[in-house]
This record gives structure tokens, sequence and C-alpha cells, in this order.
């Protein structure tokens, strides 16, 4: 509640850890001298999602599913994955305006999917919001 108790500090000697490394997912974390803990809820005070850790998480983490993805991705022709990415984007430029309900004129999907296709490109400002 943000609001301090007149309360002393813990003097004890050890630091506990606030979560359970062995059961969810944890940061570092940092000493909390007043209540001698380690803070190590990954989050902020106002948003701090606890993962649990499980079997099927770890074995996921274990397989380095991204490390293998980006050395396949490399096999492939540059042409090959921009048609794909390219024919992806405006397939979901498409399915957005479908669940919208509308109905977009000539090529206003296209410059949609290609908008959509830069996005983190540029830093986000007003100006780079008026061009898309």
């Amino acid at each position: 509640m943000d609001e301090r108790l007149d309360i002393p500090d813990l003097t004890i000697k050890n630091f506990a850890p606030l979560v359970d490394d062995k059961r969810q997912y944890t940061i570092k974390g940092t000493r909390l001298s007043r209540y001698r803990i380690i803070n190590k809820l990954p989050g902020t005070i106002d948003f701090c999602p606890l993962i649990k850790k499980t079997k099927k998480r770890e074995n996921y983490i274990s397989a380095r599913l991204s490390e293998r993805k980006h050395d396949y991705l490399r096999t492939v022709q540059s042409d090959v994955l921009q048609r794909a990415s390219a024919f992806l984007l405006l397939r979901d430029s498409q399915a957005s305006f479908t669940a919208e309900g509308e109905k977009p004129r000539g090529n206003r999907a296209i410059r949609w999917g290609k908008a959509i296709g830069r996005a983190g490109g540029n830093q986000l400002s007003k100006d780079e919001l008026l061009r898309l």
C-alpha cells in the first residue's frame, strides 16, 4: 500500500528468497534489508506475472527453439523469405479488415500490410504515426 509501518526493521542475519526458484521463474533479485528477503519477483508492483515451472516448459527452454529457427532460416534463400513474409502480411491484413467488418478498397490492405511489415523500423513519434 506504499505506506511504511512504524515497526523496527528485521535484524536476523540471513536473507530468504521471496520466491522459490525451483517452483517459479524468477529474476536475480534485490536484497531488502528491512524485511531480510531477496525480492526475486519478475515485474513491478503494478504487474508481476508469476509463471510456474513445469517439465514441459523446461523442455521447451532446453530445446532452444529460437536458435534452431535462426539456423534453419539461414538455409532459406532471402527472396523466398521475403515473398512468404509479404504473403503472410497481406493475409493478416485481410483478416484484420474482415474481423472489423470492413472491406478495403483498392490496395488499402496491401498498404496496411506494408506499414505493419515496417513496424519497429523507425522510432515511434507523432510524425511516424502520421506517416504510417
